[in-house]
């Protein structure tokens, strides 16, 4: 995937979450931010993203620059899951907006991000063999369970 189809990819997966985040209680803009980083940020082979919140409006999902090995299937599963991170983040009591449309996701915020994109988009986010995300099947259906600890 060249850096024109993985930036394009990013806007069309901002744009289809907006909507949304405002039905949730999202009340003002936010903006979103994609790049890539430093390798330094990337230890291990299963880290290919992060998202930081820069400001209550601001956020920035950074991609390890590794991210052209990546599949389109594990771009696509790390960026909704990435944009998961910014939900929680933006809606701080989006559990609770959830819950009262009878919708109730993990407590936790890594499971919290693979369920709310699975909602979202709905398809399911699997693991690969290096426990990077991914829209195709695999061996792991779910986050493992150890991944959160």
């Amino acid at each position: 995937m060249n850096a024109s189809r993985l930036f394009a990819l990013a806007k069309r997966h901002i744009i289809e979450l907006d909507p949304i985040l405002e039905e949730l209680g999202l009340d003002e803009d936010i903006y979103i931010t994609v790049k890539v980083g430093r390798m330094t940020n990337f230890p291990e082979v299963r880290n290919v993203a992060y998202t930081a919140q820069l400001s209550p409006t601001q956020y920035e999902i950074v991609f390890a620059p590794k991210w052209r090995q990546l599949t389109n299937s594990n771009y696509e599963a790390v960026l909704r899951h990435e944009l998961g991170h910014v939900a929680h983040m933006a809606i701080p009591d989006i559990r609770k907006q959830l819950a009262r449309r009878s919708i109730y996701l993990s407590s936790h915020d890594e499971p919290f991000s693979d369920e709310f994109a699975e909602l979202v988009w709905g398809d399911n986010l699997y693991y690969d063999d290096d426990l990077i995300q991914t829209l195709e099947e695999s061996y792991y259906d779910t986050r493992p369970e150890w991944l959160n600890l």
